[in-house]
């Protein structure tokens, strides 16, 4: 019947929009931090010459901020470099770089959505050596040497950063989208009740 007909073609339209929502391209989806180098939760024994992150997308630089604490104190760092989707945060030549360091970053990629986060490393205070004292044996004693070595622990090994990132992978358009498909569900069933109903209307 033409009345039944009608609804299934409605419905058929709803299941596509739904699904074309819903397979959107993943180029529209904003851009995330891809890399952290030291990663996160490294161990070191000395500080990093810089601190190197890198997205999915290119980055505004003009809009890059970084900062650091290591033991709760801010250090004042130079400003950030920019390249493509690569922001790095020059360390060489800041001092006070020891202890647990934070730093936290708000950059805003090329389509103009921020990303905000933080990375945490560690940087082991080398000791001084005792001078042996009158009576002791000549031979240097194993604590008395420095603790840090110079390799990172296994958490620097890894090629990836698992800091905390403020993106949202919510889509605004689906979301949209899936308000159209509800609306028109609603509509085709209203539509179908009414013609069960009133068979004339068919």
């Amino acid at each position: 019947m033409p009345g039944r007909r009608l609804f299934a073609a409605v419905v058929l339209l709803a299941v596509s929009l739904g699904l074309a929502g819903a397979l959107a391209p993943a180029a529209q989806a904003h851009s995330e931090v891809l890399s952290i180098v030291p990663a996160d939760g490294s161990v070191l024994a000395d500080p990093p010459p810089s601190v190197v992150l890198t997205f999915t997308a290119d980055v505004l630089g003009d809009f890059s901020q970084v900062a650091l604490a290591c033991d709760g104190k801010a250090l004042d760092l130079p400003a950030p470099v920019s390249s493509a989707n690569v922001v790095t945060q020059p360390l060489a030549s800041v001092p006070g770089v020891a202890g647990t360091c934070e730093l936290t970053y708000r950059i805003v990629s090329a389509d103009s959505h921020p990303i905000a986060g933080k990375t945490t490393f560690t940087v082991h205070r080398l000791q001084a050596t005792l001078p042996p004292t009158a009576g002791s044996s000549a031979a240097p004693s194993p604590s008395g040497t420095a603790s840090a070595t110079g390799s990172p622990s296994p958490a620097a090994s890894a090629s990836s950063a698992t800091a905390t990132s403020s993106t949202s992978g919510v889509s605004w358009g689906r979301i949209a989208m899936l308000g159209v498909v509800v609306v028109v569900l609603a509509g085709a069933l209203v539509w179908f009740w009414r013609s069960r109903r009133d068979p004339a209307r068919s």
